[in-house]
């Protein structure tokens, strides 16, 4: 089942951590992501952004860390963030079994909420 409304609110310029909550298969398992075959978080303009729409994308190594069985974090940077324009997104994590598995493949959605800092890259 996807966890809809699972909202992020960050800086623009601004580092963060978000952790994902383990999935539970259909009898409340957790089911173990070292056998995906893609895991990915996006984060757009709208659901159905495409190409330059696509403002953030994250994979296993490039922005996700596996947490074994305990979930997959996200580490959004400063570099990251830094030229995205105040505003309200999308983002949507993705994980891919293999055929054999029956689970919701889109465990969170929700809104992307970029705002400005008062104080970001002024000199002390």
């Amino acid at each position: 089942m996807s966890a809809e409304n699972q909202d992020i609110e960050i800086g623009a310029g601004d580092t963060l951590e978000v952790e994902f909550a383990p999935i539970l298969d259909q009898n409340g398992l957790v089911i173990d992501l070292t056998t995906a075959v893609v895991i990915r978080w996006w984060m757009g303009l709208s659901s159905s952004s495409t190409g330059t729409n696509v403002k953030l994308k994250k994979t296993i190594g490039n922005g996700l860390t596996l947490l074994g069985n305990q979930g997959v974090l996200l580490l959004l940077n400063a570099v990251d963030t830094a030229s995205l324009l105040p505003g309200i997104y999308y983002h949507e994590y993705e994980v891919i079994l293999p055929d054999t598995v029956d689970v919701e493949l889109t465990p969170t959605t929700g809104k992307f909420a970029v705002d400005t800092r008062l104080i970001r890259n002024q000199p002390v």
